[in-house]
């Protein structure tokens, strides 16, 4: 079974997204602000119904200028290494300019 880069409901991704990046928190850690807004777009790396990789992008301005937000980003461990970061990046690009709403796009890193 192939991977697929796709829109997800944010409830796809949040098993993901506590593995990776609340390990050792409580899983309510792993749903983050602005989810539920209607303008958030969540992006999963699926192969089947199992999420390997994902992302979140949020309206959220930037030095008090319109932009888009690119939050929560993850990969699974087992699955890091072989370019889905770059796919997800890649399809939340494409996505971005297709609904051309706002000029700046920025992010936020941990590592």
């Amino acid at each position: 079974m192939g991977m697929e880069i796709r829109l997800v409901h944010v409830d796809r991704i949040i098993d993901l997204r506590h593995a990776v990046l609340c390990r050792g928190r409580h899983r309510k850690h792993a749903h983050f602000e602005g989810d539920a807004e209607s303008t958030t777009m969540h992006i999963g790396a699926m192969i089947g119904k199992h999420a390997v990789g994902c992302l979140s992008i949020l309206d959220r301005p930037f030095s008090k200028e319109p932009a888009w937000h690119l939050n929560a980003m993850a990969v699974d461990p087992l699955y890091q290494g072989g370019g889905i970061g770059r796919s997800l990046l890649s399809f939340a690009e494409t996505r971005l300019r297709q609904i051309d709403t706002y000029p700046y796009v920025w992010c936020n890193a941990s590592v």
